[in-house]
């Protein structure tokens, strides 16, 4: 059943249940509708309601020190189906490079492997509403460059989706139900309290507990509930809210060429990653035929006029288009972009908000760099097209700041690891030295690829469910 916490008659009542789901976007909703089948009892919590509010949007203020990036009101959806409520739709998975190790980036690596999600790629797409099949290609084994892409789902809603999971009797939801703390009895959690915004508080009691609040969010929860409770809920040496990430997004020049880059998407393949010493970097080429292409033409035959007279030959014929090129990529994790808590700045729920340290380092840059630039070198073997790259790519300024800037795909802080050190859940999404307490989403991403996340927090959570089954 569905149930709004603000409308309850009882103040600080009780309720018991096998699994208590803490968030209810497409994680918390892709594990509730899996775990349904299994006639346990199931609580899940919404932090929002049905509808945006800016009463529940303004717990997501905080404040971000480092390179720009968006108001942390703005860059997720505090509702029932969370940001899945405002996404794209783009969909695909990881490459199978990004789980593996990388000699000169040790920890943007998974203690799991791609095929150990592969199964729960079909089901996902089903629920995304997408095909299964994606269609990567070789263009040049020289160059290292792939061709690859993205399938669109038609913007899923999760909250409209599997709202009608909640007419099962074992399944309940609240909205308005915020998390405020929780109890750590020798490793166990016990018990979680949660509050609504007329504080009436609601006790939960379950034999496991999933956190699936955001890219954010996970981390600041706990490290709050953890600074609540003398840091007695979690081991203080977990690195909780460390190594956090996005995917920058911004364009990064213009190119003149044939058909064969026109609304295309290239990669560099592992083996030139490796040799060039960056991460994965997705390039999208956004072309049109333009009247006033001619004019960019001009300045190439300024500098060669034979190449400047082939492409005006190629205009005419309608045979050349402006391209933009656009890039994601993934960053490196750093210990020093993180998630904290404020000391003096806190919610209406008493919960300290969240203090964000983000900066793009000089690897970053090196990896859309190298990367277009082999590309660019494949275009001129090839005689496909020419390249012009913005300045901050070229190292001469700084990025724009009145461009994408990211995702925006808030990964890690609670990331996945096969040690305590480096890591804040082990290879099941487990927190370590807990029994019975797991986190679910992008901030269990050791590493990001520069695919769009969902498709991939679908598969992990997939994958939970059928765990927490077993284990029962």
């Amino acid at each position: 059943m569905i149930f709004d916490l603000n409308q309850q008659k009882h103040d600080n009542h009780t309720l018991e249940y096998d699994f208590a789901i803490i968030g209810a976007g497409p994680a918390g909703l892709t594990l509730a509708n899996k775990l349904s089948d299994s006639n346990l009892r199931i609580f899940v919590a919404e932090g929002g309601n049905k509808q945006f509010s800016l009463e529940s949007s303004n717990v997501y203020q905080g404040k971000v020190y480092g390179d720009p990036y968006y108001d942390l009101r703005a860059s997720r959806l505090r509702f029932l189906g969370g940001t899945s409520n405002h996404w794209t739709g783009y969909c695909r998975t990881l490459d199978e490079h990004d789980f593996k190790f990388k000699p000169d980036f040790p920890l943007a690596s998974w203690p799991i492997t791609k095929k150990e999600l592969d199964p729960y790629l079909k089901e996902a797409c089903d629920i995304v509403e997408i095909s299964s099949k994606f269609e990567d290609k070789y263009l040049d084994n020289r160059h290292g460059i792939k061709s690859f892409n993205f399938n669109f789902s038609p913007r899923v809603k999760f909250g409209e989706k599997f709202k009608y999971i909640f007419n099962n009797g074992n399944l309940d939801l609240f909205l308005n139900c915020n998390l405020v703390d929780i109890v750590n009895n020798k490793g166990v959690i016990t018990d979680a309290k949660f509050s609504s915004f007329n504080s009436k508080i609601l006790n939960i009691k379950a034999k496991t507990f999933i956190l699936a609040t955001g890219g954010i969010e996970n981390s600041r929860l706990m490290l709050a509930m953890n600074a609540m409770n003398d840091y007695k809920i979690f081991n203080r040496k977990l690195p909780i809210g460390k190594y956090w990430m996005d995917h920058p997004h911004f364009t990064i020049g213009e190119a003149l060429s044939k058909d064969d880059w026109k609304n295309k998407y290239l990669c560099l393949d592992s083996d030139k990653q490796r040799k060039l010493k960056i991460l994965n970097c997705g390039i999208r080429m956004e072309g049109v035929f333009e009247d006033n292409i001619k004019g960019k033409i001009k300045e190439i035959a300024c500098i060669s006029p034979k190449l400047g007279q082939k492409l005006f030959d190629l205009a005419n014929r309608k045979l050349l288009c402006d391209i933009t090129i656009r890039a994601a990529w993934e960053q490196e994790p750093l210990e020093t972009n993180r998630v904290e808590i404020s000391n003096s700045n806190f919610d209406r729920f008493g919960m300290p908000r969240t203090v964000l340290y983000y900066k793009k380092s000089k690897k970053d840059l090196n990896t859309v760099r190298k990367t277009i630039e082999e590309i660019a070198k494949y275009g001129i073997d090839k005689s496909i097209g020419r390249i012009k790259l913005r300045d901050f790519i070229i190292g001469e300024s700084g990025y724009p700041e009145d461009d994408q800037l990211g995702g925006p795909h808030h990964i890690g802080g609670t990331r996945m690891a096969s040690s305590s050190k480096y890591g804040v859940v082990n290879e099941n999404a487990k927190v370590y030295e807990t029994e019975n307490f797991y986190v679910m989403g992008s901030s269990i991403f050791p590493s990001g690829g520069h695919a769009n996340p969902t498709l991939t927090i679908v598969q992990l959570s997939l994958r939970l469910a059928e765990h927490l089954i077993h284990k029962v």
